[in-house]
């Protein structure tokens, strides 16, 4: 094909590319929305784990749980084990929460998404200006690239909240023994 069909061929080509850089870069940006909702979604388990903990550790205090400060390990007895357990369990449930609200990124130093990278730039024109060399092309790839990361930070959040939920789960059952017996 040579002349007008070749060039009308052409024309449908980009076309048909430029529409599947559109879908891609509608995806991208949706899974971005995804994986940055999943990320609230942690800290806000995490802030409620961190609650309950300080609630629980609060309560067992109040109810006599004090006294194991007091008393050597060796000498203590059943309430205070249960009191002396449902501390080490519940702190280290709160610190597991608290350590999964830490942001974690650890990306580019100057970057186009991210507001640590973007304070990278020396000053708001060259950001500006990094942005206007940016084609549809390069800002899917720069999302995508922060996809990638975020997702990383969201698997290593949820690890963090899947062991101080179940440290938090074990400090309750000891501690509701502890208040509901002594």
């Amino acid at each position: 094909m040579t002349g007008p069909q070749s060039q009308h061929a052409a024309g449908l080509e980009g076309q048909a590319n430029a529409e599947v850089l559109k879908e891609q870069s509608s995806f991208v940006t949706h899974v971005h929305d995804y994986i940055c909702d999943f990320i609230k979604f942690a800290d806000q388990k995490a802030a409620f784990i961190f609650a309950g903990a300080s609630a629980l550790l609060t309560l067992v205090y109040n109810q006599g749980g004090r006294t194991i400060w007091h008393v050597s390990v060796g000498s203590w007895r059943t309430h205070e084990w249960l009191a002396g357990v449902t501390t080490v369990l519940t702190v280290a449930s709160a610190v597991l929460a608290i350590l999964a609200v830490a942001p974690r990124l650890k990306g580019a130093r100057r970057g186009l998404i991210y507001w640590g990278s973007i304070s990278g730039f020396s000053d708001p024109q060259e950001y500006r200006a990094a942005l206007a060399r940016l084609d549809s092309r390069g800002a899917t790839d720069e999302i995508s690239r922060h996809c990638y990361e975020l997702s990383r930070i969201a698997k290593h959040k949820y690890e963090l909240i899947k062991w101080a939920m179940w440290l938090g789960i074990a400090g309750l059952v000891v501690g509701g023994t502890y208040l509901l017996f002594f």
